[in-house]
Parts: structure tokens; sequence; C-alpha cells
């Protein structure tokens, strides 16, 4: 089929066809150089921005401070809801508004809030 004129050329004719634009790699066979790592006042400042911006990034909680942080807030709960849960099966306990089993479910499943509803709200003084 002939070529229309004004259309130019394909693109796989040319000097600036895909296949004249794609290279092989340089080292061809060998193995690539390793440079040595660089030293000197300049390279000793670069690796000390370097350290400064990822200390800075780095996390403010860490594991230890994250327990430290979590296992007075866990004792309390359970303490919380140990008491709750025995001041519910007490047979003279008289609760308001939900029954017992629903002010159970409420203290187990809400957290510290759920024994701290149940104090403020579910418990009848005789």
């Amino acid at each position: 089929m002939p070529r229309s004129a004004g259309l130019g050329k394909s693109s796989s004719e040319g000097p600036h066809s895909l296949r004249d634009r794609v290279r092989a790699p340089a080292h061809r066979g060998r193995r690539p150089v390793r440079h040595a790592r660089p030293s000197g006042p300049r390279a000793r400042i670069v690796r000390q921005v370097a350290a400064a911006r990822a200390a800075a990034y780095s996390p403010l909680v860490n594991d230890a401070t994250l327990l430290a942080i979590l296992l007075p807030v866990i004792a309390i709960e359970l303490g919380l809801m140990i008491w709750a849960l025995w001041d519910l099966t007490r047979p003279q306990r008289v609760v308001r508004g939900l029954p017992k089993a629903v002010w159970a479910v409420v203290v187990i499943f809400i957290g510290i809030i759920g024994p701290v509803v149940y104090m403020l709200f579910g418990r009848e003084e005789t």
C-alpha cells in the first residue's frame, strides 16, 4: 500500500525510531562499579543532616512508652469491671432502669465508661 503524501514516516523508520532510542545497559556483562562512600567535611554534614531529619520524624511514642501508658488504664478498667460485676451479682442489689443482665452487658462491652455509668445511674441505694 503506498504511503500518503504528507503523513510522514512510520514510527519504525528514520533516525529517531524507537529501536534507536532503546539502549543496552552500560556495563554489558561487566559488574557495575561500586563507588566508595564519600568522605570529608561536606559528606559528614550531609550525613548529620540526614540523621537529624530521621530523628525528627521518628515516632514519639515507642513500645515501652505505650506500655507504660496503657498498663494503668487496663488495670483500672479491669478493676472497675470486676467490681461492677460483683456488685451486680449480689442478691440484695436493686438496679434502676435496666435488668441486671443488660447492665452486665453494658459493663462488659463498653469498657471504662460502662462501669462508671452503672455506678452513677444503675445502682439504687437501699
